[in-house]
């Protein structure tokens, strides 16, 4: 009989990882708006500033985007690791462990 079995402390250390770097990439975000984008926003005039903020909106669009799809997948681990425990509690009791 083969056995199956999830390692729910890794599980959960992999979810909490997701979560730290979902909130390291916001603070990078947020630090690179504030130090660099919005000052150049107000510094360039013309077609290079037009060009600046093209390209800052594709970029602010990607890493939000990116930055979401990580907090989905730190929430469908965390639903995971929620959902193995309650297995095993319901094994456990059913055995009468």
């Amino acid at each position: 009989m083969v056995e199956y079995s999830v390692d729910l402390k890794l599980l959960q250390e992999t979810t909490d990882r997701i979560e730290r770097l979902v909130r390291d990439i916001t603070t990078a975000i947020e630090t690179v708006h504030s130090d660099v984008a919005a000052p150049c926003q107000e510094a360039l005039m013309g077609q290079t500033g037009d060009a600046f903020q093209d390209r800052h909106a594709q970029w602010s669009e990607l890493i939000t985007r990116a930055n979401g799809e990580m907090a989905e997948m730190r929430a469908a681990a965390q639903r995971a690791h929620d959902n193995y425990s309650a297995a095993k509690s319901a094994n456990r009791a059913m055995l009468g462990r």
